[in-house]
């Protein structure tokens, strides 16, 4: 009874400290929200107010934005949110974590499958709530975070669809179920556009045998019903779901030759399983990385590569296929990523791949913690440390970095600072980064009474006017006026306010 008491307040503390780490400061850290960010919000706005998107189309598959297609399944989560609860940027990056929480709920649902002790699955949702991989675009609005919940989703229906011990009807809906949600997980992020497909063919190459061949088909099944929208819209809409892929990938390169062609895929490809990506520098990109260390901790490293040597080297291993399936799985998931315009690795397009590794860790945990419980407990200790270096980088050191990376912070504060010494008017410079999108969104999200006119145009300075600009592309013009004016700029701002009173 005191075991249980114990292992409860334990379970309950750890529940609390990773809702913390994914919920304190969500609105501001990090600082500003990135225009694809407030694409989402704008269109789930949008959506949760008539149904429609921004440019009003009602209920799209897929919703237009700036030179792409946005994925559907995280603006409408916003949207039902939105709907709930009006919008706020608490609101649109809190579907993030939710999506990541659900992500949780899943790997544990998993791990508990795959080895059926506490401690393997203690280490792999520990790590994963604060794998450095996960962790940044689990704070914010990218589509993303819902592909890697999907597929986890995915994975934990076709094992138990062809290991778990049910009925065949139950092993032939958990099937259908898998089908269904891989094909679910094109509508999540773009690069499941390929690795869907992938994950299919995996499937039918590894586990189709003459007994397992009604449980393919049903997944087959349901991987097409849930296909029909996507084939649908890309009939009519043609191209429209690979213009961005081409507007960024060298394929189609016609000054590089073949053989050049060729290597910028291997090496873009092997960097994702390189030392320098995984363990020192990972995604060098502030707005999916925090610059401190690689996507892995080193202790899921060690226990990742002892866990791929020993899982496969054990002949008694039952499910030793789905680990196949998942290795294979891994091997195809930086092909996206390595198909587009890159040098260096990035987290966004390869979750999936630090999915995989997790899991191998929990089979190196599981080695060890049986024939080496010494180091099994060094490990335990140094994932802990690792996991409290990088929270506390995050939010200090990251949280200062994110300010020029996210283009944006303080532009809600100009607003509201605005709007409270009601002007006549406040003109918002065109001078940066998709104004329009976040101006859109963030005039949903201020209290407005007075219907003051708030409008984007080159920044011309008049009396009870205030405007809102950008260094230094407007500086010239709006130091040309005589005007008297009150600079309201908040700390750290990256756009100025100044207020002609």
């Amino acid at each position: 009874m005191k075991m249980r008491l114990v292992i409860l307040l334990a379970g309950s503390l750890l529940l609390l400290v990773i809702a913390w780490a994914h919920l304190w400061r969500l609105s501001d850290t990090p600082k500003g929200l990135y225009v694809d960010e407030t694409s989402v919000g704008l269109n789930a706005a949008t959506i949760a107010i008539n149904g429609h998107d921004e440019h009003g189309e009602a209920w799209p598959t897929f919703f237009k934005a700036f030179g792409e297609y946005k994925n559907p399944i995280s603006i409408y989560a916003t949207a039902l949110l939105f709907h709930m609860f009006g919008p706020s940027v608490f609101g649109l990056r809190f579907i993030s974590a939710l999506f990541f929480f659900l992500f949780l709920i899943g790997i544990t649902l998993l791990s508990w499958k795959l080895f059926y002790q506490v401690f393997p699955v203690l280490f792999i949702v520990i790590s994963a709530a604060f794998l450095p991989w996960f962790f940044p675009v689990s704070r914010i609005a990218f589509e993303v975070i819902s592909q890697i919940t999907i597929v986890i989703f995915s994975l934990f229906c076709i094992f138990e669809a062809y290991h778990g011990l049910y009925s065949t009807k139950t092993k032939l809906l958990y099937s259908f179920a898998g089908g269904s949600l891989t094909a679910l997980s094109i509508y999540s992020y773009s690069t499941s556009k390929l690795l869907a497909f992938m994950t299919l063919a995996l499937l039918i190459v590894v586990y189709t045998r003459k007994r397992t061949a009604l449980l393919t088909l049903s997944a087959i099944v349901g991987f097409a019903l849930f296909i029909a929208p996507y084939y649908a819209f890309s009939i009519s809409h043609p191209g429209a779901l690979t213009a961005r892929f081409y507007s960024i990938t060298y394929i189609n390169n016609s000054a590089l030759a073949l053989h050049d062609k060729i290597y910028v895929f291997l090496h873009t490809y092997s960097y994702h399983f390189g030392i320098n990506f995984l363990l020192l520098h990972g995604d060098t990109n502030f707005r999916q990385g925090t610059g401190y260390g690689g996507v892995l901790f080193v202790t899921v490293f060690i226990a990742s590569i002892i866990g791929f040597i020993t899982a496969f080297s054990n002949k008694k291993l039952h499910n030793k296929k789905y680990l196949v399936f998942l290795a294979l799985l891994g091997l195809c998931t930086p092909i996206p990523a390595a198909l587009t315009l890159l040098t260096a690795g990035i987290a966004t397009r390869t979750l999936i791949l630090g999915l995989i590794f997790l899991i191998f860790a929990g089979y190196g945990m599981q080695f060890l913690y049986k024939h080496h419980k010494a180091i099994t407990w060094i490990l335990c200790i140094t994932l802990l440390a690792e996991i409290g270096a990088y929270v506390m980088n995050y939010f200090t050191i990251y949280a200062n970095n994110t300010i020029p990376a996210f283009e944006t912070y303080g532009l809600e504060q100009s607003l509201t600072i605005a709007l409270q010494h009601q002007p006549e008017k406040i003109i918002v410079s065109p001078n940066t980064h998709a104004s329009a999108t976040n101006l859109a969104f963030h005039k949903l999200t201020i209290a407005n009474p007075a219907a003051i006119p708030i409008f984007i145009a080159q920044p011309r300075p008049e009396q009870y006017s205030c405007v809102i600009f950008f260094l230094p592309d407007d500086l010239a013009s709006i130091s040309r006026s005589s005007l008297s004016f009150l600079d309201l700029t908040p700390k750290n701002s990256i756009p100025h306010l100044r207020c002609y009173l």
